[in-house]
């Protein structure tokens, strides 16, 4: 007779934690907490910068997809054993991809990008179900987490649009939120879907309900913001400002709790996401312009740290800025990607293919001169069909541009770019609702000198990438390399797809033909980290003394913001309490 009542290892372990997280849980909990170092593998078989990745809800599957226009599906089991993806989506983009999401079930996969439109796939058959027009790129997705037939999107345009797969195609998508300036981020709250929070580039983070379209429930105090995520409890998010260090926030207020920095983290010059990570979403991760991943530990409940000054864990091995990342919980597993052509894993456990040494030498960081001179030296190759190659080796010239372009923005650079974000509006803000801004203080006049570069920076860089992309697959066309798409991970290191006047399959240093300066000879050395750290003390200055001041905000003011927020969305502090009464009795008659 087997006996229902559990061990004692398993009554130990609730009297020590005080709550039914087994074992494996604790265990994982304290490794991630104590850890010094992650084990890390690369992934390699996209043809370009790789600018999102995404895990199904389960964690079997990864999707990626960047400037080579391809999705790639990775079963979990394979990638983590030996690399390997499983299959490449029939249907391409005819641009940069920049977004992908999984529906709750792991059967659909969305991706969208700078072609201005939304494709939906079956994981299974691989084939397009739909496409979803937009009017200009779509920079973010995110599939409710309870009907895969609807998904909002983040848009160049300033809107976030909510589209319903059932619809007729001639009628329009819910415009959720309008805008003069671009909203960079978009996510379902998967414990309540009526809500969303989105990412704004002027206006910063705004909690919305999808109920009560153009109205934003709730502004949290942050401007010119890139990336805002949720934590799987629904209770908190973690937002992205460009030049400022992540911040984090309770959802129900607008006042930041804690915000997370380390000598060396900088985030300027392209679109970075953020995340949670960990067991219990105890960390927050984010990608930085020194090449480095960042993992801060967020304080406990109770502790009123509000600047977090140093790393749990520096991670350390890209070869070039670090955009995107995101968390597998269930194999607790972080994949980060970038300007390199590889997908990264980190973890506190081992992987079977082991670590490749060689993908994470460091190497030395080409100039604005170095930059120039590699683009004369290349070929004038005119652009033919698209078509596809085995170019999984780094293009240096697309390193050097992304180099020279940090380097430029850096050292061009002045505080007064910031200025408009420098002081945080009221939250009476909140109480506007406006059909073209949702806030009281915008002004479509208000664009400095530094967002129009920063724009113009972002088209460069597209159209660049995308040049270079198209580029390597001419060559390779003209040079009869094209070979099955599916085992270009097997034959990355052909070097027989390669010119050495274009390509330098090292990447270390500028090609011999090239009258290189004296300082790409010596050793490596981080001129981009350099920079930084003689910038950095004016941003940690000008972000603490925000910071000081949104913490301060006056407690009515606060108070207005929070009722204007519980009238939108309708949930007052005594319906909540009515309802979980009702969840209570309910549980009660199922338990009679």
């Amino acid at each position: 007779m087997t006996s229902h009542a559990p061990n004692l290892v398993n009554l130990m372990d609730r009297e020590r934690t005080g709550s039914r997280m087994n074992l494996r849980e604790l265990y994982l909990k304290e490794k991630w907490r104590n850890a010094t170092r992650l084990d890390s593998c690369d992934l390699l078989s996209h043809y370009g910068c790789v600018n999102a990745v995404e895990f199904s809800r389960d964690g079997n599957w990864m999707v990626s997809g960047g400037d080579d226009r391809r999705i790639l599906v990775w079963n979990m089991d394979q990638a983590l054993n030996d690399g390997g993806y499983k299959s490449v989506m029939d249907a391409e983009h005819r641009s940069n991809i920049f977004c992908l999401g999984f529906d709750n079930d792991g059967r659909r996969v969305y991706s969208g990008g700078n072609d201005e439109q939304v494709i939906v796939h079956d994981i299974e058959t691989l084939q397009p179900l739909d496409y979803f027009l937009h009017e200009e790129p779509v920079y973010s997705l995110s599939v409710h987490p309870e009907n895969p037939d609807l998904f909002a999107t983040a848009c160049s345009d300033g809107r976030v649009l909510l589209f319903d797969m059932r619809q007729n195609p001639s009628e329009d998508p819910l415009m959720i939120a309008g805008f003069s300036h671009a909203f960079h981020s978009v996510q379902f709250n998967s414990v309540e879907p009526r809500l969303l929070v989105a990412a704004n580039q002027k206006h910063g983070i705004g909690l919305w309900d999808i109920r009560n379209p153009r109205s934003c429930a709730l502004k949290y105090e942050s401007r010119s913001s890139m990336h805002v995520r949720f934590n799987d409890a629904g209770n908190k998010l973690i937002g992205l400002r460009r030049r400022m260090p992540p911040i984090l926030f309770n959802i129900e207020s607008p006042v930041p709790v804690c915000e997370f920095d380390n000598p060396g983290y900088y985030n300027s010059c392209t679109m970075k996401s953020c995340s949670f990570g960990g067991p219990n979403d105890e960390f927050v991760l984010s990608g930085s312009d020194d090449f480095n991943l960042y993992m801060w530990r967020i304080p406990d409940d109770g502790d009123e740290t509000s600047w977090q000054d140093r790393a749990h864990l520096v991670l350390q091995g890209h070869r070039s800025i670090v955009n995107q990342v995101r968390y597998n919980s269930q194999r607790s597993v972080i994949a980060s990607s970038g300007v390199e052509k590889i997908v990264k894993f980190w973890s506190v456990n081992s992987f079977p293919q082991g670590e490749d040494k060689k993908m994470g030498e460091k190497r030395a960081v080409y100039t604005h001169e170095d930059y120039i001179g590699l683009v004369l030296r290349s070929e004038t190759i005119v652009p033919t069909e698209f078509s596809q190659s085995q170019t999984t080796t780094e293009n240096p010239r697309m390193m050097a541009f992304f180099d020279s372009l940090i380097q430029r923005e850096i050292e061009g650079w002045d505080s007064q770019d910031d200025t408009e974000s420098q002081s945080p509006p009221s939250a009476d803000s909140n109480n506007s609702e406006t059909s073209e801004t949702g806030f009281s203080d915008f002004s479509p006049r208000a664009n400095s000198f530094g967002s129009r570069r920063r724009r113009l920076m972002e088209r460069i860089s597209v159209s660049i990438a995308d040049d270079l992309v198209r580029e390597d697959r001419s060559i390779a066309e003209a040079r009869n390399t094209v070979g099955d798409p599916l085992n270009s991970s097997h034959d990355s290191t052909d070097t027989s797809i390669l010119d050495s006047s274009t390509l330098d399959t090292s990447a270390e240093t500028i090609p011999s033909s090239y009258p290189a300066s004296e300082d790409i000879r010596e050793p490596p050395r981080n001129r981009i980290a350099e920079l930084i750290e003689r910038k950095r003390a004016r941003l940690v200055k000008i972000a603490k003394r925000r910071g000081k001041r949104l913490r301060r905000l006056n407690e009515s003011a606060v108070n207005r913001s929070l009722e204007n927020a519980r009238r939108i969305v309708r949930l007052s502090q005594n319906s909540r309490q009515r309802r979980l009464r009702i969840v209570q009795d309910l549980s009660d008659e199922d338990e009679t």
